[in-house]
């Protein structure tokens, strides 16, 4: 609560010394505005090209507008992809086309005749700003979303300072990083755009490497929706900040990846040992903090390390995702709770969200078939996950959540 009474720049002061700790805010934050840089140093090349071919204004006026017209149908492109969700999964693709963007460009010449500013934007010259804004917006907006997302009420003025100081800062950067490249001879010898191209780079290694979970959220919903239509219902129960235990039934091998990949946290999700030390895909678990377990007949010391591991998780106000059935079902009915979640609520009591996937029974990851994986995997199957309302951890046991749980879910398997 330090925050609320303390002034902005206090506040963004302490964060700027210690970045290590507060990576997360300040990673996103440098990302989109890495953009304005790059739109200002873009616009000053531009204009020293174009220099004398037509009035500075002009000039300026139609490069911001066709920058303009390109951020705005990536805009729009990024609302329509997030689903509510701030998709980084963008940011990379995004990456690459806007390295690729200045890698590969060369500056056209000015049309000798117009007849229309909707004529210009169907030359060289009109889209070359505009691809510019398409991949900016791409770049930028997911990680803004990621910002708005994580502020809370005692740190929202701080991070639009933040914002504000991070635009000016950049604004300079992208004014004096052209200067630089005009005038320090090492720089001077250089494509300008490659330079550009290489800076932009190296600020997207960035933000991927500290924000790596955000990432494989997005590419696990795209491959979701690759293969499944998946529809999610009431998810607006899940607490958008502060910890929660979910709590779903378990059909598939892949119930972990739609859940995760459907709602708008990161969740830390529980799963067998066995599926967690399958050396091919053991590296994505360790990267998304999943949390193998065994039963204690197997292995005690790793069920007991399970539960401390979920403990610290919800103590860090994260979101972590159980199946109290303890085992995929055979036959598409669910398995008895098992007492598992009230160990857990126990040591930490936080709230409770039921979730029912439905329409995964008879899809190739269940065992619908005698065994997964056997036969041809079916695309396009309709899913769907539900969430019901908030429990009270007090109100909790493991007989009435798979009431809940099979209520969401119905008849539909």
């Amino acid at each position: 609560m330090a925050l609320a009474t303390e002034w902005p720049i206090t506040a963004v002061v302490k964060l700027l010394l210690s970045p290590r700790q507060n990576r997360e805010t300040l990673m996103p934050a440098l990302g989109a505005v890495s953009v304005v840089a790059l739109a200002v140093a873009h616009f000053a090349l531009w204009s020293a090209a174009y220099a004398g071919a037509l009035p500075t204004l002009y000039l300026q006026l139609l490069l911001l507008s066709s920058y303009a017209i390109g951020f705005l149908l990536g805009g729009l492109l990024v609302f329509w992809l997030s689903e509510g969700l701030p998709q980084l999964g963008l940011v990379p693709v995004a990456a690459i086309g806007l390295v690729w963007f200045d890698w590969s460009l060369v500056l056209p010449s000015l049309p000798t005749e117009l007849s229309s500013y909707p004529a210009l934007l169907l030359q060289p010259f009109g889209q070359m700003p505009a691809w510019l804004g398409f991949w900016s917006a791409l770049f930028a907006l997911p990680q803004l979303g990621l910002l708005i997302q994580r502020s809370t009420a005692t740190t929202q003025r701080r991070n639009t300072l933040l914002l504000v100081l991070g635009v000016a800062l950049a604004v300079a950067v992208g004014h004096w990083g052209v200067v630089l490249m005009q005038t320090w001879s090492p720089l001077r010898e250089l494509a300008p755009y490659h330079v550009l191209a290489m800076s932009g780079l190296l600020v997207s290694a960035l933000v991927l490497y500290q924000l790596p979970i955000a990432f494989i959220q997005f590419f696990v919903w795209l491959l979701m929706r690759v293969f499944y239509r998946i529809q999610t219902r009431d998810l607006h129960h899940i607490p958008s900040r502060g910890p929660v235990l979910l709590v779903c039934n378990h059909v598939s091998f892949i119930d972990s990846f739609v859940v995760g990949g459907s709602i708008k946290r990161e969740p830390r999700f529980v799963m067998d040992v066995g599926f967690y030390e399958v050396p091919i895909i053991n590296w994505l678990f360790r990267t998304v903090k999943a949390i193998p377990i065994a039963p204690a007949k197997k292995d005690p010391q790793l069920l007991e390390q399970a539960y401390d591991r979920i403990e610290q998780e919800l103590l860090d106000g994260q979101v972590v995702l159980i199946f109290p059935e303890g085992a995929i079902t055979w036959d598409g009915e669910m398995i008895a709770f098992k007492e598992g979640v009230e160990r857990i609520l126990k040591r930490t009591p936080v709230r409770v969200v039921p979730i029912a996937l439905r329409g995964l029974w008879g899809s190739w990851f269940s065992r619908s078939n005698g065994g997964s994986f056997k036969g041809f995997p079916s695309f396009w199957k309709k899913l769907e996950v539900r969430a019901g309302e908030v429990i009270k951890p007090e109100d909790v046991n493991a007989a009435d959540l798979q009431k809940r749980v099979q209520a969401l879910r119905g008849d539909w398997r």
